[in-house]
């Protein structure tokens, strides 16, 4: 049986790389400055601001989780502080920072605009009303929160449509659980020597909704070295968006990658993906082993975070900048990485 934190009892985290929190919502694990590196990446490639897309995509995940789950069920008359008690708590749990709606304001949050987000799905919980909320942030640990009472009545969020994008696989049965090192602090936990938090795998398919067929930014020409079929052609632009942001997300980290055989790569899906909750991969090929590209066969609930990173690794092993294709299927995705070819023509 696998090891965990008090704080994650009843969490699953599935050797398969697929993770569910207390109330069994699909969920992944992403270091603090990790997740800011792919927002701001994300966030360049579109022409408009993603800041609030991201915020509603936080707030309207969470509110999905708390109106379906018995554990958040509002009493008829009384118990309202035990329900707070609970929404406290999975705030730490989660690793989101101490939110204190009643004095309104977030102390420690792991990302201004996620737990800004989070934050305004707990008060209209709280009060079964909407709200209009502004935030400032004073420091790295303090977020001060500002609400103003909307007229419109409650309406039920909807669940996001998942787009085409190879990530039925998150119904996998889980066969045994790894022992995920997580380290408690009073506001929410680390990973190593990074804090690290949890994100609803809903809450991504919030933000693609949101930016799906939005225009691009300047210039594009990274596309080129990014060739995605297999689903429509806004699909396929976006995947490759949010491909490009995380690859360029890690190649800002300073993680190393070490790869001199095919066999090494197997760890490095283990500590990078699996262990995340971002799924697990097989390798088909490999340039190591002299094939004509490195395959990837992708299993994942966020398939093109989980390219993204797989290209920024490759990257890194092998010092040169691939050229990627990624091909959809019903339940995987197949990701193939070469190098540019050279054209050693004499002129004569």
């Amino acid at each position: 049986m696998a090891q965990k934190l008090p704080l994650h009892q009843g969490f699953i985290f599935g050797r398969n790389g697929y993770f569910f929190d207390n109330t069994d919502t699909p969920i992944a694990l992403f270091g603090v400055r990790e997740f800011e590196l792919l927002c701001t990446h994300l966030d360049a490639l579109f022409e408009s601001p993603m800041g609030r897309k991201l915020i509603y995509a936080g707030t309207d995940a969470e509110e999905l989780v708390l109106s379906n789950h018995v554990m958040f069920r509002r009493p008829r008359f009384f118990g309202g502080k035990k329900i707070q008690v609970r929404l406290n708590a999975r705030c730490i749990s989660m690793g989101w920072g101490i939110f204190s709606l009643q004095n309104n304001h977030i102390m420690m949050p792991c990302h201004d605009a996620w737990s800004v987000g989070v934050a305004l799905a707990h008060k209209e919980y709280l009060t079964q009303e909407r709200w209009t909320m502004g935030w400032q942030q004073r420091s790295l640990e303090r977020v001060d929160l500002d609400f103003e009472q909307k007229s419109e009545p409650m309406a039920s969020v909807q669940k996001p449509p998942h787009l085409q994008w190879g990530a039925d696989g998150e119904s996998d049965t889980i066969q045994g659980e790894i022992d995920l090192e997580l380290e408690a602090r009073s506001y929410g936990f680390f990973r190593g020597q990074q804090r690290s938090f949890f994100v609803h795998i809903s809450a991504f398919y919030q933000l693609y909704n949101a930016l799906i067929g939005r225009p691009l930014y300047g210039q594009t020409s990274w596309l080129r070295d990014w060739h995605v079929e297999g689903t429509s052609s806004n699909e396929c632009q976006l995947f490759a968006s949010v491909a490009y942001a995380a690859k360029q997300g890690f190649q800002d980290s300073e993680t190393p990658v070490f790869v001199q055989h095919s066999s090494d790569w197997a760890e490095l899906f283990h500590i990078h993906l699996s262990q995340r909750g971002l799924g697990h991969v097989s390798m088909k090929s490999s340039l190591l082993d002299d094939d004509d590209a490195t395959e990837f066969s992708v299993h994942s609930p966020l398939p093109a975070l989980t390219c993204g990173i797989l290209a920024g690794m490759f990257e890194r092993g092998h010092g040169q900048s691939p050229i990627i294709t990624v091909t959809i299927h019903p339940s995987k995705v197949l990701m193939s990485l070469n190098f540019h070819s050279v054209d050693y023509a004499v002129k004569t």
